[in-house]
């Protein structure tokens, strides 16, 4: 889409010199609605930290910002990179226009967002439900995650609910190096939801991590080969990880993973022309992130290996089969640490898009107690993992936050 705008004739001979901007039809300028709305993005958060020009830097920003410009911070390696959802933002614009019937709202954000889940607005309206609490409501259903810990807690009393989103949705997603981070973060939500009293609750793989993989350059990486879905430099340094963790080196237990490496490995060489499957992209993209770290100061090991937790806890005897990355710059926590992946396919969901979740966890109480296990979110952890159909599956509740309890 472009925008044409008129100008006056005395501008003829600046257009002519930026005719790659500003085309060449003539008495208009013709520009990318894309490269406007990102100059107009970048012009008014620079501005708005002007006083008297903040309320309408603001206006604009709230009906025309672009979002993966809005929302761009740096990283802990001072790149640049998205970690938050636009949902909020979303949320909040939707929230300060002006409409009829407020109930209307929740239909206008659910088409924005995508969601497939919808509420009824009129029967909310008519039986005159919290408008509130049925935004958090559709947030939630929709997959979307909510930091549910002390640390996070605002009192909802004293904060509407688009301030609410803003400040407890999370906002430490680690995305990897590709262009589409928005649309990454897009697919970071929970594939099947429930809310109950005792909280929101779902089910994944949860898995608790062990050995800090160190000393990777004692062992002697494997020689230089070709380049297919991956890299030959990734495939390369993979397979050296594959070597290190064998069960030569490290015992039987860990066996699992470094022969679950090897078979990746030979699967992204089979792959050729085939198309590309979500498996395979998210195993390429975190495995991407793996060899990352390895190059990483090795004093500040980012490697941690993990074991899927069986019904039976079988504490230091389960396999390893997952490779979890910490954010560089962060150190391993010395307490046991947790996590919760769940992954969906497109073909899948109800909604025809993938959905994969991966976070750092703590668990209240024991693994080995009855019911669904109580969880409190800490932040985003990548991780490559391997499961098949018949790996435990666990159902969890996040216990509601205490900003909502009230």
């Amino acid at each position: 889409m472009r925008l044409w705008i008129p100008h006056s004739s005395s501008l003829n001979q600046v257009k002519e010199a930026n005719n790659q901007i500003f085309g060449r039809l003539e008495s208009e300028f013709c520009i990318k609605s894309t490269d406007f709305r990102s100059k107009a993005t970048k012009l008014c958060m620079e501005y708005r930290k002007d006083p008297e020009l903040q309320h309408m830097c603001e206006r604009i920003l709230d009906r025309a910002s672009k979002y993966n410009v809005q929302l761009l911070e740096l990283d802990n390696e001072g790149k640049r990179t998205i970690r938050q959802s636009m949902s909020p933002i979303i949320f909040s614009n939707v929230g300060k226009r002006g409409m009829r019937d407020e109930s209307d709202r929740l239909a206008v954000i659910a088409n924005c967002l995508g969601y497939f889940v919808r509420l009824d607005s009129q029967r909310l309206e008519r039986e005159a439900y919290s408008l509130s609490i049925s935004m958090l409501a559709l947030f939630l259903l929709n997959g979307e995650i909510l930091m549910n810990g002390p640390d996070n807690s605002q009192s909802a009393i004293r904060s509407n609910i688009f301030n609410n989103l803003r400040s407890q949705s999370l906002r430490t997603f680690q995305t990897p190096d590709i262009d589409q981070k928005l649309t990454f973060i897009k697919s970071c939500r929970f594939a099947e939801v429930e809310l109950l009293e005792q909280g929101v609750i779902t089910s994944g793989h949860l898995w608790r991590l062990g050995r800090i993989v160190e000393d990777l350059g004692r062992t002697r990486p494997p020689q230089r080969g070709h380049d297919y879905q991956l890299s030959w430099y990734q495939r390369m340094r993979l397979g050296q990880l594959a070597r290190h963790l064998g069960p030569g080196e490290c015992g039987s237990r860990y066996g699992y993973i470094a022969s679950a490496i090897d078979e990746y490995l030979d699967q992204d060489e089979r792959w050729g022309d085939k198309d590309v499957t979500f498996s395979k992209f998210y195993k390429d993209l975190m495995a991407e992130e793996v060899v990352k770290a390895m190059m990483d100061d090795p004093r500040s090991p980012r490697l941690r290996l993990g074991a899927l937790i069986s019904q039976g806890d079988r504490t230091g005897t389960d396999p390893y089969s997952g490779i979890f990355i910490r954010e560089a710059g962060h150190r391993w926590e010395k307490d046991e640490t947790y996590v919760l992946t769940a992954v969906c396919p497109a073909e899948k969901t109800v909604d025809g898009i993938e959905k994969h979740v991966s976070l750092e966890v703590e668990l209240l109480g024991s693994p080995k107690s009855r019911g669904p296990k109580r969880l409190v979110i800490k932040r985003w952890i990548n991780g490559l993992f391997f499961f098949d159909r018949n790996s435990p599956i666990t159902k969890v509740v996040f216990p509601w936050p205490e900003s909502l309890l009230v």
